[in-house]
């Protein structure tokens, strides 16, 4: 409930563990299939037997309940053999993304204090120094065919899994989910009817919390687990043909990549009963225009809720007339294992028609952050609105308008955590990592929306001055004066940071300053940062590019071409580019390559496979592999 009425969360007393809500399904329905995909598909019986076979080894190692373990796999029949054998074990799984940079990885396994990884050879080089299984050979090789001893029943305030975040010291901050907390979640799904003949993609990166919603709802209820091939990138057509071929029923997505699809191919979601999106806040664009879709999924629902809460704390099936309604589509009511307060800044409740900050409170909120008793006062405090003794609620930082009837419709931030492409970013671990770049004094980030719904991280960067060294203050000594401050470019520091951060943080354009700009209080003002590169990137449309010569052109394709992709490129980046320049590492991301590849495919008035932007990532590139095969159906990829 929300205003400052306290209601039971109405789920059973007694819930099941999730690894024993899968055990019992397939104990009733062997023979079904648990996992499906391009890869292969495995019976519950199957994948029971793999998960017991990890589970023995990880004992052999000295796993034991309470215990942490890394699990650094992408989508795979071995990511969810060992998330089960973990929980099986009574210990919590730490899922840690393979692709993020190998200095942010061991900031976490650190943090975590992981007794063992889970991994592969692909991301063995993440966990260097540390006992790792490798879950590909394990479960290549044949097991023992016995069940494995459960380790006794899950203590409910164990944790089962640590999802990190984002942090604002710099730092990622780890959320211990319970064994209660991911039961009462998994129970209070039970309105989207998910169950035997049920088919729920596993598209979510496993580090992101929305993973547990796709893993546990699904094997908890003996449906089918659908994991896609490992996509380059936002493919349209291919999530299209997946959805079709794979008959998926239930499907999430972060209101980005729905934009993305439903302005490409509205109707690539035909065949779904359940749309879900959330991680950010909805773009009313493109739900309005999947509503009057002919073939749309049954249900679109909207789900809110932070890590702390266990993924979805509130959510919200959008009617079919919502737009007539309401202008921006609402987050909704609390789920079962939740309660909702809107309050103001003294905790007491707003009244309908006013907006407060969003406090929850129930069964899915976790216990804290990993290892951080002052952080996690901060941020769980007591609840003024519950009879239980100790009981806590979570100030989550969002701000949402109350509706008379309870719906809460999020309005924004009260600090600088922002959202992108669904995942958290606090602003401060980007002002941090920039920082730490070799010539930088200073730097601060903040979001840019040059259009509604595409939301970029941006950034200002003062440079350092160097060091006056005691030669150069003699005026005896001759020499270059290093006085003023050190020139740096703002592609090389954006390359820097891939060291440093995920591919989602590092801003797409990076302005120099002399300061930073600043709020009459004092503080940085993040606004006026964005609206500085905004302008810095106007001005630098307005300078002609230097035409290249004929033995260029010949050498980049046909002048013709170079022109139409560049200016594909420059609509989309929002900033002059030269035909030599990677896409990725002038602002270039998964989404805004989706929409150069509309912009091409429009242009040339041809199909163009997204995997060629992906092998030519420059203009000289595409121009030359166009030109080359001018006419010719087919790949251009060599």
């Amino acid at each position: 409930m929300t205003g400052g009425q306290d209601v039971a969360p109405g789920l059973p007393a007694r819930l099941p563990a999730p690894y024993d809500a899968f055990a019992a399904m397939a104990d009733a329905h062997p023979d079904a299939i648990a996992i499906d995909g391009p890869a292969g598909s495995s019976t519950h019986r199957e994948l029971r037997g793999l998960a017991d076979h990890v589970s023995r080894t990880l004992r052999e190692r000295g796993v034991r309940p309470g215990a942490l373990v890394g699990v650094a796999l992408e989508r795979s029949q071995a990511l969810i053999a060992s998330v089960l054998a973990v929980t099986k074990l009574g210990a919590a799984y730490v899922p840690i993304d393979p692709r993020q940079p190998a200095r942010r990885a061991r900031q976490v396994l650190d943090q975590a204090g992981c007794a063992v990884v889970v991994m592969n050879a692909s991301s063995r080089h993440l966990a260097d120094g540390q006992d790792y299984l490798d879950a590909d050979s394990l479960l290549a090789s044949p097991g023992n065919t016995e069940p494995a001893p459960n380790a006794g029943p899950a203590l409910p305030d164990a944790p089962a899994c640590v999802f990190f975040t984002s942090g604002s010291t710099g730092v990622p901050k780890g959320v211990a989910v319970t064994q209660r907390n991911l039961s009462s979640f998994v129970a209070a799904m039970d309105f989207l009817d998910i169950g035997p003949g049920s088919r729920v993609s596993l598209l979510t990166n496993p580090a992101f919390d929305v993973s547990s919603f796709e893993i546990w709802v699904t094997l908890s209820a003996g449906a089918t687990l659908v994991i896609p091939p490992s996509w380059p990138g936002v493919d349209v057509d291919a999530l299209a043909g997946f959805i079709a071929a794979f008959r998926v029923t239930t499907m999430f997505l972060t209101p980005s990549v729905m934009r993305a699809v439903v302005g490409r191919k509205p109707d690539a979601f035909a065949g779904l009963r359940h749309l879900v999106f959330g991680g950010e806040a909805a773009d009313p664009v493109s739900v309005t225009a999947l509503l009057r879709e002919r073939n749309r999924p049954d249900y679109l629902i909207n789900g809110y809720g932070p890590t702390e809460a266990t993924t979805f704390a509130i959510m919200h099936t959008v009617p079919d007339n919502w737009h007539e309604i309401a202008s921006a589509v609402p987050i909704g009511q609390p789920t079962k294992n939740c309660r909702a307060y809107v309050l103001d800044d003294d905790l007491r409740p707003v009244s309908p028609g006013s907006i407060g900050q969003i406090y929850l409170a129930g069964e899915g909120v976790t216990r804290g952050y990993l290892g951080a008793p002052g952080l996690t006062a901060d941020r769980f405090v007591p609840c003024p609105f519950s009879d239980a003794g100790g009981s806590t609620m979570y100030r989550t930082g969002d701000l949402a308008l109350l509706a008379a009837d309870g719906t809460l419709t999020f309005t924004g931030r009260i600090d600088n955590q922002v959202k992108i492409r669904g995942n958290r970013v606090e602003l401060a671990e980007v002002d941090i990592a920039m920082a730490a770049l070799p010539g930088v004094e200073t730097a601060a980030a903040a979001v840019w929306e040059p259009a509604q719904g595409d939301r970029r991280i941006v950034a200002a960067v003062v440079p350092a001055t160097p060091k006056t060294s005691p030669r150069q203050t003699d005026p005896s000594q001759t020499g270059p004066s290093q006085t003023g401050p050190r020139q740096i470019d703002a592609d090389e520091l954006r390359a820097g940071l891939r060291d440093r951060l995920p591919e989602y943080m590092i801003p797409s354009q990076i302005g120099i300053r002399s300061q930073l700009p600043l709020s009459p209080n004092g503080k940085i003002d993040r606004e006026a940062v964005a609206r500085l590169v905004a302008t810095q990137l106007s001005a630098q449309a307005q300078v002609p590019e230097m035409t290249p010569n004929h033995d260029e052109r010949t050498a980049r394709g046909d002048d013709e071409y170079v022109t139409l992709i560049a200016a594909a490129w420059e609509e989309v980046l929002r900033r002059p580019v030269q035909p030599d320049q990677n896409f990725f590492d002038v602002g270039g991301d998964s989404l805004l390559l989706l929409e150069v590849h509309a912009r091409l495919e429009e242009a040339f008035g041809r199909e163009i496979p997204l995997t060629d932007l992906l092998a030519h990532p420059t203009v000289g590139g595409i121009a030359a592999a166009l030109a080359g095969q001018a006419g010719q159906p087919g790949s251009l990829a060599d």
